[in-house]
């Protein structure tokens, strides 16, 4: 009795051990981090080129109004920012959506493969620095905003039906965007 006990612990241990190693990271889990790595790039080249051309009209509203200057230079340096993270997301992009082979730890091949954390790991990178630039740019349109006295009427997206909030929950402000409130700076001018 005893010893089939002894028998069962040493067959379940191993058996338990190779089943449950890395079952998160299948064939389809890394083909769609794959996509969202590339989606994310494409996402932040389309932000890019919004960046660019909110900071070129910043930079004809600071030439008629010296002002303006300080937030021309800081829109150019997110737009710049901008720049060099497409570039780098380019590459990362490029890097990890070639064959998912290269990138396989041949030691531990027999278990799975560390490919799905470094995919999982890119996309939170990808995903984080795109965060702080967006950020960045929220800030400059709030700040532009407060200095130019534009108010601008977003609306907040109602809450749902079944939606549960707790009592002192801190709803979060709509803020416009650098293009709108570039519009409405635009329009103030004229």
């Amino acid at each position: 009795m005893h010893d089939f006990k002894r028998l069962q612990i040493l067959l379940l241990v191993p058996i338990c051990l190779v089943s449950g190693c890395r079952m998160y990271g299948s064939t389809e889990a890394k083909d769609g981090l794959a996509a969202q790595i590339t989606a994310s790039a494409e996402q932040l080249a389309r932000e890019s080129a919004i960046a660019q051309e909110d900071a070129r009209k910043l930079t004809v509203a600071a030439e008629l109004n010296e002002s303006l200057a300080a937030f021309a230079a800081r829109s150019r340096s997110i737009a710049e920012a901008y720049e060099e993270l497409e570039t780098r997301h380019a590459v990362l992009a490029d890097e990890h959506s070639s064959d998912p082979g290269l990138m396989d730890n041949p030691l531990f091949a027999w278990v799975g493969t560390d490919r799905y954390r470094q995919l999982h790991r890119v996309l939170g990178a990808m995903t984080s620095e795109r965060q702080v630039l967006m950020d960045r740019r929220t800030v400059l349109a709030r700040d532009l905003g407060v200095y130019a006295g534009i108010v601008i009427a977003a609306s907040a997206r109602e809450a749902g039906r079944y939606q549960i909030a707790p009592q002192h929950y801190l709803r979060s402000h709509v803020t416009p965007g650098l293009t709108d409130v570039l519009a409405q700076l635009g329009e103030a001018a004229l």
